[in-house]
């Protein structure tokens, strides 16, 4: 009795050591890191995401998604052909994947991203280090959506014009959701943070990224709140390895047909551009004639 007692009592401290980590934010070791695709690394990203010319290319990048159709070779999180068109196809798609992770500020259409999310494969990638900023919270629930969303609509109503440190008082939002796990507005804006930065693409709502967006449209610069911004704890010293089981796929891909070159996919969508400009001349000209 004594003996079956112990192993009771071994078993609780075990279980309860280690947590119930379901749903919660982790690294994901399962999925290709992003670089190893695109060959385009972290330090090689351009993190002026704000930038004319970064929104430019940006547009081109999504427009190359949609001209060629390429959710054509995505289905069930795979690509359904190894060929040129399809893996290039793939790595703009991971560049995009690269880009809303990496940014400050996150401005790929959050549409499209999400529509490609539901059928190619992800990937992993490091996200932008705020100097000076607290980790994210490791034990947030990721699966929890309707929790992320009250949280998201609490910062956009009561955390904005005001900082309360306690927000014990506002117990309810605009939707009469109770707030009764946060002690401040910025523990709650770094919760938010959390949920964007350390969970998966695809345990994040269209709806929440839609309303992360409206953040990053004016709330995160007007703000009265400081502290706001976390960092993945276990992503500052992280680096991708190409040659493991999880990349070598992509990795044989892109030494076969080599790395994405933006320049190409710019280049191209300005000359789809112009060729349609001219048509268009030509056949207003043609009717005028």
């Amino acid at each position: 009795m004594l003996y079956l007692l112990s192993l009771l009592l071994i078993t609780i401290i075990l279980t309860n050591g280690s947590g119930d980590h379901a749903g919660h934010s982790h690294s994901d070791e399962t999925i290709a890191d992003c670089e190893c695709t695109t060959g385009i690394t972290t330090s090689e990203l351009d993190t002026n995401c704000d930038d004319a010319d970064f929104q430019s290319n940006l547009v081109a990048l999504e427009s190359y998604l949609t001209d060629n159709s390429c959710e054509q070779y995505c289905e069930d999180f795979a690509l359904t052909e190894e060929t040129e068109a399809a893996f290039t196809c793939y790595q703009v798609f991971s560049l995009l994947v690269q880009y809303h992770d990496y940014c400050p500020s996150g401005t790929v259409d959050e549409e499209m991203f999400h529509e490609y999310l539901e059928v190619c494969p992800d990937c992993y990638q490091n996200h932008y280090q705020y100097p000076d900023a607290s980790d994210c919270d490791a034990d947030l629930n990721c699966t929890d959506s309707e929790h992320q969303i009250e949280d998201i609509n609490f910062v956009l109503d009561y955390c904005i014009d005001a900082c309360p440190d306690d927000i014990d008082d506002i117990t309810t939002n605009a939707d009469g959701d109770e707030h009764e796990d946060h002690e401040s507005c910025e523990e709650l804006w770094q919760h938010v943070e959390g949920y964007h930065r350390m969970c998966s693409h695809t345990d994040l709502t269209e709806a929440f990224d839609e309303k992360y967006d409206e953040l990053f449209d004016s709330a995160f610069t007007d703000t009265v709140c400081q502290d706001i911004h976390c960092n993945v704890p276990w992503e500052y010293n992280n680096t991708a390895t190409c040659t493991s089981s999880e990349n070598t796929k992509y990795n044989t891909l892109r030494g076969t047909y080599g790395d994405l070159v933006i320049a190409d996919i710019v280049d191209g969508a300005n000359q789809k551009s112009i060729i349609t400009l001219l048509t268009t001349i030509i056949i207003i000209a043609t009717v005028f004639v």
